[in-house]
């Protein structure tokens, strides 16, 4: 198993270049346009409300979207981003997470698709009935699996590739999506069992909660029992739910003998990505997930972002937050008042910076060159 340890801002470029790679796909051409920051227009804004979750809100980068139902319930829906064409030869399915709890929905992902977009990436975002909305156990499963099968119909209708996808989950999404890649070992009277699920090709788990045993375990280090909300009760009370809802078997060795996983080996290339300082999903049940499927056999990389935590922005980077930084101050420049404003914080800020500079070359010795060329280098940087 790879171990790579990344910084707080991650460039999305290298990573999915570093995913391609990993999973033996073909590097998809990047879409240099300029990324455009997230947008609300009033279609996100009503899908936010409960009764209107059966909407799908346009991303900036969508060519188009459409949101198709697989229940009766506004929430059991599934939208799919389509880029203009032609499509990457992959489609990433985005579950997302919250704790399997009612008050979330697949808008936490919309930055996330947003982005895969740029690469000619179809994007499916599904949404689930969850704790507190009909999503008692076993519903959640059911409903997931029901969402993932209808990608197939999806993948017709717009001329894209089914048997290419990559399931992304974070969180409680991460759960999901490693029991929809292992799916095809489900027992006919396990939930969402099917003879012909929908094969997922990779899973990436972003701070996914796939060890259920020990979540249940460090039920106060958990989201406060969420594990145990979402399946009604605890291991000893109800060990098959946790069987079915656990990718890694629990770290207690006798509990571990008797419930070994039933998922292991997933046989697809895995990257189960964490935050190195995540106080809400605890980085263990990452490291024991990895570990497991690497002695299971599986292909898995363990990505650990450092100083980041939860929720964090895997798919941030520098240039990207200038971009949105640009294009916000654009809007601005129309009002003259806000627009010297500007300029004056401006004039101050590299006036600051010049003195700051003067004061390095004064004090410190000639063996600190290199350290002030650089210094100096990233002045004219800025001013450009």
């Amino acid at each position: 198993m790879n171990d790579i340890n990344l910084p707080k801002v991650v460039d999305l470029d290298s990573l999915t270049i570093s995913l391609n790679t990993h999973l033996g796909l073909p590097n998809v051409n990047v879409n240099t346009a300029q990324f455009v920051p997230m947008v609300t227009n009033e279609d996100n804004r009503k899908r936010d409300t409960i009764k209107n979750l059966n909407l799908c809100g346009l991303y900036p980068n969508d060519d188009k979207c459409v949101a198709y139902t697989y229940g009766s319930d506004p929430i059991q829906v599934i939208d799919c981003h389509l880029p203009k064409g032609p499509y990457a030869p992959i489609v990433v399915l985005l579950i997302h997470g919250g704790f399997w709890c009612g008050k979330f929905n697949r808008s936490i992902e919309d930055a996330v698709g947003n982005d895969l977009l740029r690469f000619k990436i179809v994007v499916c975002n599904l949404d689930y009935r969850s704790i507190g909305n009909g999503g008692d156990y076993p519903n959640t499963f059911y409903d997931v699996a029901n969402g993932t099968d209808l990608i197939r119909t999806i993948a017709q209708e717009h001329g894209f590739n089914s048997n290419r996808v990559i399931v992304v989950g974070h969180s409680a999404g991460g759960q999901l999506g490693g029991y929809i890649t292992g799916r095809f070992r489900l027992m006919p009277n396990q939930p969402g069992y099917s003879t012909n699920p929908l094969r997922p090709i990779a899973f990436v788990s972003q701070a996914g909660l796939n060890n259920m045993w020990d979540a249940c375990d460090q039920a106060n280090e958990t989201g406060s029992g969420a594990a145990i909300s979402f399946l009604g009760g605890t291991y000893q009370m109800y060990p098959e739910r946790y069987v079915l809802s656990s990718l890694a078997a629990s770290s207690n060795l006798s509990v571990k003998a008797q419930y070994p996983s039933q998922y292991l080996p997933l046989e697809v290339p895995i990257q189960a990505i964490t935050g190195a300082v995540d106080i809400t999903v605890p980085i263990s049940q990452t490291i024991t997930f990895a570990e497991q499927a690497r002695n299971a056999g599986d292909n898995c990389t363990r990505v650990i972002v450092e100083a980041t935590g939860w929720y964090y922005k895997i798919l941030a980077s520098v240039d990207r937050y200038f971009a949105s930084s640009r294009n916000a101050l654009r809007r601005q420049w129309s009002s003259p008042k806000i627009a010297m404003r500007f300029i004056i914080v401006n004039i101050f800020f590299w006036c600051l910076i010049y003195i700051h500079i003067v004061v390095f070359y004064k004090n410190y010795p000639n063996n600190y060159l290199p350290q002030k060329k650089v210094l100096m280098a990233r002045f004219l940087v800025f001013i450009c």
